[in-house]
């Protein structure tokens, strides 16, 4: 089963506290809640509201030299590369 992206849940949680609170207030029946309760479930599924993001890999190579200095006084270059992997938001998207 494929879950919502972080935000989805977000939307979810807010729309289950929302519920609580107007069932606290007007004391409505417990009805609204599992009405409440599935709509978040459809949140979270992401029927209800799709939420979605495009990124762009950028991966990065971060090389770097170290000189070790052994016992008979000679200089030891070594070369280490680093992967990073960064995703980077298109302009204009959420």
């Amino acid at each position: 089963m494929n879950t919502g992206t972080k935000l989805e849940d977000m939307i979810a949680s807010g729309v289950i506290f929302v519920g609580y609170i107007i069932i606290l207030i007007l004391d409505i029946p417990v009805l609204i809640q599992i009405l409440c309760g599935v709509v978040a479930i459809l949140i979270m599924l992401g029927i209800l509201i799709k939420v979605s993001k495009t990124t762009d890999r950028v991966t990065t190579t971060v090389i770097t030299t170290r000189r070790i200095i052994n016992s008979d006084g000679e200089v030891i270059e070594t070369n280490e590369s680093e992967l990073t992997d960064e995703a980077f938001l298109k302009d204009g998207e959420v």
